[in-house]
C-alpha cells in the first residue's frame, strides 16, 4: 500500500472513530481551550481599547483588560489540561 493510500485510510479510519496510532494528532487550535483562550484574549483587548478611547484614558478600564488578557492563556492550559485541548 503507498503512502497516499495509508494516509486515505487512516482518515477513513479516523472519520469512522477508529483512531490508529499512526493517526495525527493536530488540531491547528480548533478546541474548546483554544477558542476560550482567545475569546478571552479578545474580549481583554477590546476592554483595554475602550479604557484607552475614554475620555481622560481610564487606567482601571484599561487594566482590568490587560488582566483579561494575562489570564487567557492560563484558562486555555488549565482547559488543556482537563484535556478540553490538543495533546502536546
Amino acid at each position: 500500500m503507498s503512502d497516499t493510500d495509508q494516509k486515505a485510510a487512516d482518515r477513513r479510519q479516523a472519520a469512522n472513530g477508529d483512531l490508529d496510532e499512526r493517526v495525527e494528532y493536530g488540531h491547528h487550535g480548533k478546541t474548546p481551550a483554544a477558542w476560550t483562550g482567545s475569546a478571552i484574549a479578545a474580549v481583554g483587548a477590546i476592554v483595554a481599547a475602550v479604557g484607552f478611547v475614554l475620555p481622560g484614558i481610564n487606567w482601571w478600564v484599561i487594566g482590568a483588560g490587560l488582566a483579561l488578557m494575562l489570564v487567557a492563556p492560563i484558562v486555555g492550559a488549565i482547559l488543556r489540561s482537563m484535556g478540553y485541548g490538543q495533546r502536546i
